[in-house]
């Protein structure tokens, strides 16, 4: 990691919190049963068959859901209707209501988040950038008790909203970009953006996005890990 690092600005899901194994894997889990109990119920009243042709097992289905979530969780919806097309709307409206409001009472922090957090905050400016309904993130906050730690927070409603976000914020600070480091685990975001702008980055290889590559997004971050203890070494302590 560059010396003239000032400031850090860190991603919040499977970043600092484990939002995969947590939310994600449990919640695609019970889409993955209401998607199938769904289809089977709008066949069955279509032409009084109870049991649609070309349907996966639960199994089957559950590891497609996840599959994707670790490889292109943006592409998610368009990769499984390809997979598979007798999936109808029905299906689909049944995993949205899945994802309405989910429960964090399960949320947990990565190990040793607190601590690393701690530690940081007496070299550098911290920050948080992170993206989704803005209800459900705060929750995710007061759930793991992160916002204290840092120097602001900011919550955007889209991934492609980070770009502004952190232009912004680089410019606030009156640093350049290569004086603020982005950490996070989405190559197709937040790194992708650190990279553009030109900051150095360090992608957190866990959880959803895990299982990106180069190759595909394009995007080569400047330093990979796979859990937060190794971002001391790279900061130099």
């Amino acid at each position: 990691m560059r010396r003239d690092v000032r400031a850090l600005v860190f991603d919040l899901d499977d970043t600092l919190i484990r939002s995969y194994e947590d939310l994600i894997v449990p919640l695609e889990r019970e889409a993955a049963r209401r998607m199938l109990a769904a289809q089977r119920a709008a066949r069955g009243e279509a032409d009084g068959q109870p049991e649609p042709p070309h349907l996966p097992s639960q199994h089957r289905l559950e590891e497609l859901l996840l599959a994707f979530r670790r490889r292109n969780p943006s592409g998610l919806p368009e990769l499984l209707a390809q997979q598979l097309p007798s999936l109808g709307r029905r299906a689909w409206q049944a995993r949205d209501a899945v994802f309405q409001r989910p429960s964090v009472s399960r949320l947990t922090r990565m190990p040793g988040t607190r601590r690393l957090l701690e530690e940081l905050r007496l070299n550098y400016r911290l920050f948080l950038l992170t993206h989704g309904e803005r209800e459900f993130q705060v929750r995710k906050l007061e759930k793991c008790r992160l916002a204290g730690f840092f120097d602001a927070v900011r919550i955007v409603d889209s991934g492609c909203g980070k770009r502004q976000a952190l232009m912004d914020l680089t410019r606030a600070l009156r640093l350049d970009a290569s004086e603020v480091a982005v950490i996070g685990n989405r190559l197709d975001l937040e790194i992708g953006i650190g990279r553009e702008l030109g900051h150095p980055t360090v992608w957190m290889q866990y959880g959803e996005g895990c299982e990106m590559t180069a190759e595909a997004t394009g995007v080569c971050p400047d330093h990979v890990v796979d859990e937060l203890s190794q971002l001391g070494p790279l900061l130099g302590f």
